[in-house]
C-alpha cells in the first residue's frame, strides 16, 4: 500500500491558521498552568509537581505546531527556493507533524477527561 501525504495546494493560506491557532492555544493553557503554579504554596508539593508535568506534556505538542507552521510559511512565501522533491518532503513533514500532534493533543485531553470523570467518582 502505497501513503501519500500531500496538502492541496488550493488551501495552504487558510491551512497556515491551523497551527498557528494550535500554536496560540497551547500558548494560552501554558500560560493559565504557569498562573496557577504560582497560587500554590510550599505545601502543595504534589498538585505543584503535576502541573510542572502538565507543562513539560506540552513542549512536543507545541514544537510539532512550530514545525509544521515553518513548514507551511516556507511551502506559500518560498516555493521557488525549492526543487519538487524538497516541496514534497517539507508537505510531508508539515503532514505528519499536525497529525502527530493532533493525536498527542487528543491523547492529552483523554487523560484529563478520565483523571476528571475519577476524580467526579469520588
Amino acid at each position: 500500500m502505497n501513503i501519500k501525504f500531500t496538502i492541496d495546494e488550493s488551501n495552504y493560506m487558510p491551512l497556515l491558521a491551523i497551527p498557528i491557532a494550535l500554536a496560540a492555544y497551547i500558548a494560552t493553557v501554558r500560560i493559565a498552568l504557569i498562573a496557577r503554579l504560582k497560587q500554590y504554596n510550599v505545601c502543595e508539593k504534589d498538585k505543584k509537581k503535576h502541573v510542572k508535568c502538565l507543562l513539560l506534556y506540552l513542549i512536543p505538542v507545541d514544537f510539532n505546531f512550530i514545525v509544521s507552521a515553518l513548514g507551511m510559511l516556507l511551502i506559500i512565501f518560498f516555493p521557488d527556493y525549492f526543487c519538487a522533491e524538497s516541496l514534497n518532503c517539507i508537505k510531508s513533514i508539515v503532514v505528519i507533524c499536525l497529525a502527530c500532534s493532533v493525536i498527542y493533543l487528543a491523547c492529552l485531553h483523554l487523560s484529563a477527561w478520565v483523571r476528571t470523570f475519577n476524580k467526579a467518582l469520588k
